[in-house]
């Protein structure tokens, strides 16, 4: 069976023998470079960029429908021994390559835009005080190109912030003055609380120890009422009792007196007898009257 599938030509678009490559033709931004192995192509206007290519095989076909001459992807896909896979292998191949030449190309393009972009930039914003509008279009045009419909939404939204933002940050601003005002407010009632609540427990505390000294005042008031009394009963007591001492010393000294007297009149020499007086007319002398009214011991 092997013997009847020979390998045929590489479909249009490809070169090789046996093993295909994509072909690149001279009038293309591209070169092709390499050996039967390993090749790429390379970007003219800029080397240092290059697409790297890859070999497939070349489409077999049963010995009786060899085509005699190049065939086209379609003609593998209808006439090629298991055509369709070849025929995917191959489509997939040549889009890759397209499509990464078109990148390549689109980003060198692209570069040398946004160079030429830039410099246009800086050259509107020297003048940017009497040229506004010239620099902002250069300023969208050179960050449209460099990041893309993303940088418009973005300053979209910066001018519209640039707007409303003034606004915004002054109502945060008195809202956190507000918040801030409130805070201390707060603080200033809480203190005021807090000495209400203290001047509350020392109004009882003062009550409590008002009542206390209103209590030890009358105590002692009572207790020097009661000792002014005490002196003076004491003072009017011991005022009696000088006054019956005195009165007891006075008695007794008066009768020792008269005791030594009477004494002093019987132990002394009577003297020569006077001319006889009479006491009270009655005719009797002194000695009987004495006699008389204070009799003496035997």
């Amino acid at each position: 069976m092997n013997a009847f599938i020979v390998t045929g030509p590489c479909p249009i678009g490809f070169t090789g023998i046996g093993k295909c490559v994509r072909y690149i033709p001279e009038t293309s931004q591209f070169k092709g470079v390499g050996d039967a192995t390993s090749a790429k192509y390379i970007y003219k206007p800029d080397p240092s960029k290059s697409v790297q290519a890859r070999f497939l095989d070349a489409p077999k076909y049963l010995f009786n429908k060899v085509p005699k001459t190049v065939q086209t992807l379609e003609s593998v896909k209808t006439n090629a021994f298991i055509g369709l896979p070849v025929y995917n292998a191959y489509k997939a191949e040549m889009d890759r390559i397209d499509n990464e030449m078109k990148l390549i190309i689109a980003n060198v393009e692209k570069e040398k835009k946004i160079a030429t972009a830039f410099k246009d930039l800086q050259t509107a914003e020297n003048a940017r005080d009497t040229a506004p509008i010239a620099y902002q279009q250069a300023r969208s045009t050179y960050y449209t190109l460099l990041r893309g419909d993303k940088w418009k939404a973005e300053e979209k939204e910066r001018l519209a912030r640039a707007e409303i933002d003034p606004e915004i940050r002054q109502m945060k601003a008195n809202l956190t003055d507000a918040q801030y005002r409130l805070a201390q407010q707060q603080k200033t009632v809480d203190v005021i609380n807090g000495l209400k609540n203290n001047v509350l427990s020392l109004k009882d505390d003062f009550k409590y120890s008002a009542d206390t000294l209103q209590r030890q005042l009358d105590k002692i008031k009572q207790q020097i009422q009661f000792d002014a009394r005490k002196r003076q009963e004491a003072s009017s007591e011991s005022k009696w009792e000088l006054l019956d001492r005195v009165l007891n010393y006075a008695i007794v000294g008066v009768l020792a007196f008269a005791a030594f007297m009477i004494y002093k009149m019987i132990r002394s020499p009577a003297p020569a007898p006077p001319a006889p007086v009479t006491v009270g007319g009655s005719g009797k002398g002194l000695v009987d009257f004495f006699k008389e009214y204070l009799p003496l011991p035997a």
